[in-house]
């Protein structure tokens, strides 16, 4: 019963003028909306919340304080929510390199969404072993089969520590959801 009463104090917070309240609150919501969505399928009241919190946070993207900004992207990425997608994918591809767009990019790669597989699959051949990571772990979230054999394909030669703990995760995560499904 105090869950929805927290949630509403913390969205009171996003909408008030200060950015380290914002972030503050923007930090904890991600956590907890984060949590709730792992834990299965959230309540008429929860979704409601999430909806307010997500749009809200979402507009955390245009603040003038950097800070906010990166702790919006990452809430959004450990809500998985869907509906910033296209502002998350907007400022990946803006920024291009950079704090900003490695913040983007993991927050699209967190979310795993099925229309952002031709932004992870243009990023397989990025120079830079992190953005190859993420492509290859938002690949995996979209559980896509075509995309996965792709992405295999191109990466199976590729040297990048991080990039083979990426595929790592990908094989177990494509099995857990095949499992799943099957």
């Amino acid at each position: 019963p105090d869950t929805n009463a927290v949630l509403d104090g913390l969205i009171a917070i996003l909408r008030e003028s200060s950015p380290v309240m914002k972030q503050a609150a923007t930090n904890a919501l991600g956590r907890l909306l984060g949590a709730a969505n792992e834990s299965g399928s959230p309540g008429a009241d929860l979704a409601s919340i999430r909806v307010e919190a997500g749009d809200l946070i979402v507009g955390g993207l245009n603040e003038a304080d950097l800070d906010l900004r990166l702790a919006s992207m990452g809430a959004l990425g450990e809500m998985r929510y869907e509906r910033a997608v296209q502002s998350l994918t907007d400022l990946f591809t803006y920024h291009k390199k950079g704090p900003e767009a490695m913040a983007a990019l993991d927050a699209v790669a967190k979310i795993g969404h099925p229309g952002s597989l031709p932004v992870f699959l243009a990023q397989l051949d990025h120079r830079d072993a992190q953005v190859r990571r993420l492509a290859v772990e938002g690949i995996a979230r979209t559980g896509d089969t075509a995309s996965m054999a792709q992405m295999k394909a191109k990466m199976d030669g590729d040297q990048s520590a991080y990039v083979g703990h990426a595929l790592a995760f990908a094989k177990a995560w494509y099995k857990l959801l095949h499992r799943d499904m099957g």
